[in-house]
């Protein structure tokens, strides 16, 4: 039987503590030129990627492992990543499924203002008068 999809926490980023290191991984921030290094080393599509990698596919995990590094200034060539597979999968699950990780940079949405008053369609000035209901 497969093991249970873990429930991830969707927010726009992730601290992931490995190697004695922090690393924030921030899969909205995967771009075109990545998107394209992750298909030529996979092969995959990036949601497919993220699956694989989930699955423990090798080449997944290592591109998943360069993705992070990359965003965080670190260079390397995405065929020399090499980590314990079961260790760096069950820390990169953590992150994902940790509450108490950074909070969404998201603003919340704010009340509208109350609107004010609304002006009367005919408002009389000083010199002029209310209309007679009174007949000659």
């Amino acid at each position: 039987m497969p093991p249970a999809t873990p429930e991830v926490n969707l927010k726009s980023v992730y601290t992931i503590e490995w190697e004695g290191k922090s690393y924030r991984y921030e899969p909205d921030a995967l771009d075109i030129k990545a998107a394209y290094v992750i298909k030529a080393h996979t092969g995959l599509g990036i949601m497919s990627w993220m699956r694989s990698a989930m699955d423990g596919d090798p080449a997944s995990i290592q591109a998943l492992v360069w993705a992070i590094k990359s965003q965080n200034g670190e260079t390397c060539v995405v065929n020399d990543v090499n980590v314990p597979v079961m260790a760096f999968l069950a820390t990169f699950v953590e992150a994902l499924t940790d509450d108490d990780d950074e909070p969404d940079p998201t603003p919340a949405a704010t009340p509208a203002a109350p609107s004010p008053d609304p002006i009367p369609e005919s408002t009389p000035t000083s010199g002029d008068s209310a209309p007679s209901t009174s007949s000659v």
